[in-house]
């Protein structure tokens, strides 16, 4: 089946606002600049995406190119400078999301295996500020960017300086994804990175509640943290039921669940607006 939802959702009450930087984006991805996406067409022709008024807070992106999500996402949030977060359904039993804030993707989960992760995906090890943590930050950063292909060396110290490009943090998140926990065993041992285990509930509880408290900080005091920690160590039979729990967790529309760019022209939008999804406009 392919993805169900695919949904960017932007912290903000101006639909118009969200518009204009998606408009600016698709024109310096034209252009060959630094918002230049891979994944800026498909066999139906450039992206587009269909702009959604503000309902409780959040306006509502659908792009009409899948696997452009996170690049879009970023863009939005970074040029805004307001939370973005991508949240996707795949074949009915599986949903993730991720959260932006500026330029940084702070949070990210996907049910496929419980993953809950923070953003290492854009920085190895930490730094308190001192000078042995600077030391053995920088050391890492050395470290790290030695593991990584040519073509991606060099990347997480640009985005440490808020100079790396959309498609570079695209090209390494994609990359991190599929190579990151092996990469972390390298620089930190087996016991160091491993993931939550449903087997040690405390563990999981932990990691889950983590990723809670980002939620609300990043978006506010409407995230309902308990609930949200209950329902990252649930499960469900339809993915699109969970991703709907989620977002009225976070104060978002539970119908966005179920949209993306094709649901919504082809059998949804009227259903859309039913449950008070309005559009806004279509840019591109």
């Amino acid at each position: 089946m392919g993805n169900v939802a695919n949904v960017v959702l932007v912290r903000s009450e101006d639909a118009e606002q969200v518009a204009t930087c998606f408009e600016r984006y698709l024109a310096d991805s034209a252009a060959g600049g630094t918002s230049a996406n891979p994944y800026a067409e498909n066999d139906d022709g450039p992206l587009r995406a269909l702009i959604t008024q503000p309902t409780t807070g959040w306006v509502g992106v659908l792009p009409s190119v899948i696997y452009s999500a996170h690049a879009v996402a970023q863009h939005l949030s970074t040029q805004l400078k307001m939370p973005v977060l991508f949240a996707a359904v795949h074949d009915s039993d599986e949903w993730m999301y991720e959260l932006f804030n500026g330029n940084r993707l702070v949070s990210t989960f996907g049910s496929a295996d419980g993953s809950i992760s923070d953003d290492k995906s854009e920085l190895p090890g930490t730094n308190d500020g001192s000078l042995d943590s600077q030391q053995s930050f920088e050391s890492k950063m050395k470290e790290f960017d030695d593991l990584l292909p040519e073509d991606l060396k060099g990347i997480p110290a640009k985005a440490l300086q808020g100079t790396a490009t959309t498609d570079e943090n695209q090209r390494f998140v994609l990359w991190y994804k599929r190579n990151g926990k092996r990469v972390e065993e390298k620089l930190y041992g087996k016991d160091a990175t491993a993931g939550p285990d449903q087997e040690q509930p405390e563990k999981a509880e932990a990691y889950a509640r983590k990723h809670a408290v980002t939620l609300r900080d990043t978006i506010g005091s409407v995230v309902d943290e308990a609930a949200v920690i209950k329902l990252m160590l649930s499960s469900s039979v339809f993915a699109e039921e969970q991703l709907g729990s989620f977002f009225e967790l976070i104060g978002a529309p539970v119908f966005y669940a179920h949209l993306s760019y094709d649901y919504w022209h082809e059998v949804m939008g009227q259903e859309a607006q039913i449950k008070k999804i309005a559009m806004h406009r279509e840019v591109g």
